[in-house]
């Protein structure tokens, strides 16, 4: 059992864990903490949490000159340590060739009054024993034995394989044929926890999403500024029987004078 809370910091989730297993996830995020049997002392309890950073010194878009491509994961309180390592994941947004060698790097902040190594994001180490990290085609996955900050950034963002990978998802409430139609559109990371929270907060405002998520991908290392504009809309019929009508509307896209179309319809 967990408690989320939304905060002007960011998301937390709060627990209080045994020698027992748990899983703690928060959600929109991707971001999932699982402590497996072991990981605390029998007989003892430990109060930990779980969330994203929304604090401008953690998110900021690029980290001694490497962008970031992951949410900023806080673990705590700083400086919990287990007995065993506890397994950290959350997803990043790149993607790479995978003949070459990966860009991406996950990186950890020191949280406990400077006792390891400052203030300051440091990139994981092999030679470090408390910590291991395995990235995958989208998650970041860290096995580590204390708690802190952890984010993933990229190295080579403007290498002509690798994009920033946004999602689309565009909506519109059903209604009577002769009504305007009021769309709702959401760009976001490329991950499936944000893509089910959109969905299930359009269940609940009965919208008719596109035929598929549409993805864009954003090459190179500039700020991003995406403008999303109506380029039509209308009905289209199926046959001669005007009943079988539908609603349609093009969103356009653009980014840097280059563009993208999503078509919703219902």
């Amino acid at each position: 059992m967990y408690i989320e809370f939304i905060l002007k910091k960011g998301i937390l989730c709060e627990a209080t864990i045994d020698h027992r297993q748990h899983s703690i996830t928060v959600s929109r995020s991707g971001v999932k903490l699982e402590i497996p049997p072991g990981a605390v002392t029998s007989g003892k309890r430990k109060y930990v949490y779980v969330g994203v950073s929304w604090v401008d010194a953690d998110r900021c878009n690029s980290i001694d000159g490497k962008r970031r491509v992951s949410p900023v994961v806080v673990c705590g309180p700083p400086g919990t340590k287990f007995n065993k390592p506890v397994i950290l994941s959350f997803p990043h947004c790149v993607k790479y060739d995978e003949d070459q060698p990966c860009p991406l790097k996950v990186l950890w902040k020191n949280t406990n009054g400077g006792k390891r190594g400052g203030d300051k994001w440091t990139e994981c180490s092999d030679e470090d024993t408390t910590l291991r990290v395995a990235i995958g085609e989208n998650r970041c996955v860290v096995y580590t034995e204390h708690f802190t900050k952890y984010t993933c950034v990229c190295e080579q963002v403007d290498h002509p394989h690798e994009y920033l990978r946004l999602s689309v998802m565009a909506y519109h409430t059903v209604r009577s044929l002769t009504m305007p139609i009021n769309v709702r559109v959401y760009i976001g990371n490329a991950n499936p926890d944000e893509k089910e929270y959109i969905k299930r907060e359009e269940r609940d405002l009965r919208g008719t999403i596109s035929d598929s998520t549409k993805f864009i991908n954003l090459h190179g290392n500039s700020d991003l500024h995406i403008n999303v504009e109506v380029e039509s809309e209308g009905y289209q019929c199926k046959g001669d029987d005007n009943r079988n009508r539908w609603k349609y509307i093009a969103l356009r896209i653009t980014r840097n004078g280059k563009s993208w179309f999503a078509i919703v319809s219902s």
